[in-house]
């Protein structure tokens, strides 16, 4: 019995998913939550800083991303730990992991704000893009991708329909 309680978490999770591929996704998908994180928190601080015209949607708007985002990286996390892995969901593995541009700690203007805001979210829908199609030999992790995808696409779509 004592074998069987120290075989990792990974070993008994999914059975039918081979531990490479479980390797893999897991390291995809904690790139996803530094990723989620750090847009997340570039929400918060455009939310929290900027001024402008259309400041009452803007602060509205990106309050809400900011909320969906941290959902989404649950999600991530979640399939995470379904595949076994433990989940590196701390600032510290967001600031070296995440592979997106800065945002301004300074800026105010809401114009270069949501600029930077969408520079970022590209780079988060890319990063996305390709962890999805890096999952594609696991359809339940690819469909967590999927779905994150397309919200985050449809927040892009919104974020600069409000400034057009």
């Amino acid at each position: 019995m004592e074998a069987q309680e120290t075989v990792a978490l990974t070993d008994r999770s999914l059975p039918g998913v081979k531990q490479a591929l479980k390797t893999s996704l897991i390291a995809g998908l904690n790139q996803s939550v530094a990723v989620l994180t750090d847009l997340a928190i570039g929400y918060k601080q455009a939310h929290w800083n900027m001024i402008g015209p259309d400041f009452v949607q803007l602060h509205a708007l990106t309050d809400r991303l900011a909320s969906e985002a941290q959902e989404h990286t649950d999600t991530a996390a979640e399939r995470l730990r379904a595949l076994g892995g433990v989940v590196d969901g701390t600032l510290q593995a967001a600031a070296e992991f995440t592979p997106l541009p800065e945002i301004s700690r300074t800026e105010q203007d809401e114009r270069v704000l949501v600029a930077q805001l969408l520079k970022r979210l590209d780079k988060a829908v890319a990063t996305m893009r390709t962890a999805m199609e890096k999952s594609e030999d696991e359809p339940n992790t690819q469909d967590v991708y999927v779905e994150i995808l397309r919200a985050l696409e449809k927040d892009r779509w919104m974020l600069e329909a409000v400034m057009s």
